[in-house]
């Protein structure tokens, strides 16, 4: 297992390179953790309701290949939460087998989150096709321990993409729009609804 530093902070992937020619087949497959990122807050729409959240994204490679020989990977984002209601906790907790039953014991499983990384697993992949359009995509369904015998996979040559920077300018500019419509109108209700003049962005894979 690889224990990262404290201070863990990949290299970024250069622009052209790491790109996923074909999803990653559906079914059951080895998987290590190589990255745990806190993704900051972002606005959060459940249902039309919306609130402030914290987001944690992880990444995983493959022991499938891609069509340029190298790990498929395969993302997961999450609300960085150790609430009772969160998906995180127990996510976490079938992976590693470990109890996620009390307060204490989600905080320690998610406060643990970034010395997970290295760690593998068997994870269950499922193919979708987008709303939109006609792409394939892999959604990590679940992660379970590995089964006696198996052989634990070894981090390759992994680079964070640039999606990561994107994505969190992304949220930073929806959470500071959400903020300033708030704070635009003088009958704002509460953060956990959403402001009249708000534009919300569309429901996310956030739970």
């Amino acid at each position: 297992m690889t224990t990262p530093p404290e201070d863990w902070d990949p290299p970024v992937r250069p622009e052209g390179t790491g790109k996923t020619f074909t999803p990653h087949p559906a079914g059951a497959a080895r998987i290590v953790l190589c990255d745990a990122i806190r993704m900051g807050q972002f606005v959060n729409n459940w249902q039309g309701a919306l609130s402030l959240k914290d987001g944690c994204a992880l990444i995983w490679q493959s022991e499938k290949l891609r069509d340029d020989g190298k790990p498929h990977e395969l993302k997961v984002e999450m609300t960085y939460s150790d609430d009772g209601k969160a998906n995180l906790p127990p996510f976490l907790a079938t992976w590693l087998n470990l109890p996620a039953g009390t307060d204490d014991e989600r905080t320690a499983l998610v406060r643990a989150l970034p010395s997970y990384i290295g760690r593998s697993g068997i994870g269950t992949v499922k193919q979708k096709k987008a709303k939109s359009g006609d792409r394939i995509y892999a959604e990590l369904k679940a992660v379970i321990p590995l089964m006696d015998g198996m052989a634990p996979l070894e981090i390759r040559d992994y680079a964070r993409g640039k999606w990561v920077a994107e994505k969190k300018a992304r949220y930073a500019a929806e959470v500071a729009a959400y903020k300033a419509a708030l704070a635009r109108d003088a009958d704002a209700p509460p953060p956990e609804e959403p402001p009249q003049n708000f534009d919300a962005p569309p429901p996310g894979m956030y739970s």
